[in-house]
């Protein structure tokens, strides 16, 4: 690995995943970390040069990209993640659908999503990019807790070329997760709790600052029938540190009987009271065991802080929902 000192272009110097002066080493090397793509030198191949690197938060992941000759890649549609480009240096265009977008360095950011089909992209020499990758079952994850009542799409940019104020935050939130490795370092793991924060925090900004399809019920005020009720309940559960409340509890917080609880759930979400907190204490066990450190902590506890007490039956819905045991995700360690 080739360590050098770090700059504001080159934020994760000491964690490369490869450089390389081969164009096809770099496609396969690159479509291990991000999608598919098909890449193609525009200049003297003798100039070529590919650098990327690269850290990671369960989904979450932070990388450096530069290439150092006329490059184009052209990568077809992907659902299963949104990415934000932000370059450093030089110049970035895209195509898609027919319109060409340009991002340049402190002035606007490209963004990839599902629906918006395949992308034709073109760097200029030296061209550095910092990028955030979210997978897109994560996002929909954290959307529930940042607007419960939203409709279960996926996260769809508005438009792929993004200005103004979304810039900054985004990008923020881009360094400051590459400053955290460098102040740990290459050899060290990021402590559990800073790590959760800062996936969290990425999931976050990027339903809150990019704009989206599901922009205007994230900040809508809720209508007043939904907030005396189910507003009032999901509020509640999302402060929850453990399984504090049974059904009967939300019920007496939302000064309603279970009855009228439970159709008031059933006819905004769709869903029972009881299903709505089994399946969102699912999502925090999920949370927990993706950045907890098998050293520190079991699954039995982790299950039963979130009121899970039979464990067989924890491991079954838990497979069912997320397709793995809860030991497997606890011991998968990607951070």
């Amino acid at each position: 690995m080739t360590t050098t000192g770090r700059s504001e272009s080159d934020p994760l110097a000491d964690f490369e995943l490869f450089h390389t002066r081969d164009p096809l080493e770099a496609q396969e090397s690159a479509t291990r970390v991000t999608a598919p793509h098909r890449l193609r030198v525009r200049g003297r191949a003798a100039d070529f040069s590919a650098d990327f690197r690269a850290v990671e938060i369960g989904s979450v992941t932070v990388g450096v990209i530069r290439y150092g000759a006329d490059i184009t890649i052209v990568r077809p549609g992907c659902d299963s993640f949104v990415a934000v480009l932000m370059p450093l240096v030089g110049r970035l265009t895209i195509e898609q659908h027919g319109r060409e977008y340009v991002a340049t360095p402190d002035r606007s950011m490209v963004v990839l999503s599902p629906g918006h089909g395949g992308t034709y992209m073109r760097w200029t020499p030296g061209t550095a990019v910092l990028a955030l990758k979210a997978d897109s079952d994560e996002l929909a994850r954290a959307l529930r807790w940042i607007a419960p009542l939203a409709d279960s799409s996926p996260f769809r940019a508005t438009s792929a070329l993004v200005t103004g104020a979304a810039l900054r935050p985004v990008l923020g939130t881009a360094q400051q997760f590459a400053e955290v490795f460098a102040r740990c370092g290459p050899d060290q793991h990021i402590p559990p709790p800073l790590g959760k924060h800062l996936r969290e925090q990425a999931l976050a900004t990027m339903w809150l600052s990019v704009p989206n399809n599901h922009t205007d019920i994230i900040y809508s005020a809720p209508p007043a029938k939904k907030a005396s009720h189910v507003h009032r309940v999901t509020d509640l559960l999302a402060t929850e540190s453990g399984a504090e409340y049974t059904v009967i509890d939300l019920a007496r917080a939302a000064n309603v009987g279970v009855r009228a609880l439970e159709l008031a759930f059933r006819r905004e979400l769709d869903e029972t009271p009881l299903h709505y907190l089994q399946r969102t204490r699912l999502e925090r066990a999920y949370d927990d065991l993706r950045t907890g450190d098998p050293s520190e902590c079991t699954v039995t506890e982790i299950a039963q802080r979130w009121g899970f007490a039979h464990l067989g039956r924890f491991a079954a819905r838990y497979r069912a929902q997320f397709g793995e045991l809860p030991s497997e995700t606890l011991n998968s360690l990607r951070r």
